[in-house]
């Protein structure tokens, strides 16, 4: 069960959440958080760069700046960030409908491909942020966004860690999430390091929250699934949202406490 946040052991800094207000910072030692940014639409990890909407454009934001993409008349599609950080995927109003759109987050430029867009699901980045796959009555498309070349071809089979797992390789362990049946759990894994090869002899993996399942289509009160593990430097604490909360807790107890309204702390 979560206890209150002043029975954990202190921990520093602070995380970016999205809550009801916007995205807020929120300071791990439960001193007031204070509001980044009302509309953020996508952004980097840490959050230092937003881009939303605004009317018919769309604007990249930062803390002391904030401009508007020329030459992209905006739609409400939403945004799919490049690994990296560099660039989004977005659409825009053409002359022939909505078209795949690159924003460069960097200088705030985009654009436009002779690519039909109106969903973002169905498309996905390249591994290293450099060409963007999109997908069209069963053919891909290839953007080369160096050279700006479109050519029919695949993205790589792609194997993504289905476990949300996150590690500490300093300390020798990563926290994963375990979903069985109707629970479901955080558990902490030991894992072999250069300073210890043999940690994993003699530990065993060791339950830090255990919560019931909760589908989305349920009308509870709070229907919910454990989601968006992250571990704070030095790795003495994690982090999770559930239920419309985002939790910090310890990870040599386990025990965890509610830190804010929100989601996805990152």
């Amino acid at each position: 069960k979560p206890v209150k946040l002043a029975e954990l052991a202190p921990a520093a800094g602070s995380v970016l959440v999205h809550t009801s207000e916007g995205l807020t910072r929120v300071p791990l030692d439960g001193t007031r958080a204070t509001i980044v940014d009302t509309i953020p639409g996508a952004m980097t990890a840490d959050g230092s760069i937003r881009i939303h909407r605004s009317g018919a454009a769309y604007r990249v934001r930062t803390d002391d700046n904030d401009r508007v993409v020329p030459d992209l008349v905006a739609t409400d599609i939403g945004f799919l960030m490049a690994p990296g950080e560099r660039h989004v995927a977005t659409a825009a109003e053409t002359a022939a409908g909505m078209q795949l759109a690159i924003i460069s987050i960097a200088d705030a430029t985009g654009r436009t491909y002779p690519l039909p867009m109106d969903k973002l699901w169905a498309h996905r980045w390249a591994d290293d942020g450099s060409a963007f796959f999109h997908y069209e009555r069963e053919t891909w498309q290839r953007v080369d966004l160096a050279t700006g070349a479109i050519t029919e071809a695949r993205p790589p089979i792609r194997t993504p860690d289905p476990d949300g797992s996150v590690v500490c390789s300093e300390k020798g362990f990563r926290l994963r999430f375990d979903v069985r049946g109707k629970r479901q759990r955080i558990v902490l894994d030991p894992i072999a390091t250069e300073a210890n090869p043999e940690v994993l002899s003699g530990l065993k993996p060791r339950l830090l929250v255990e919560a019931e399942h909760r589908p989305y289509h349920r009308l509870e009160a709070e229907p919910a699934t454990l989601a968006h593990l992250k571990l704070t430097k030095p790795c003495d604490h994690f982090m999770f949202d559930f239920g419309g909360w985002v939790y910090l807790g310890e990870v040599e107890s386990g025990r965890f406490a509610p830190l804010i309204r929100g989601y996805d702390p990152r």
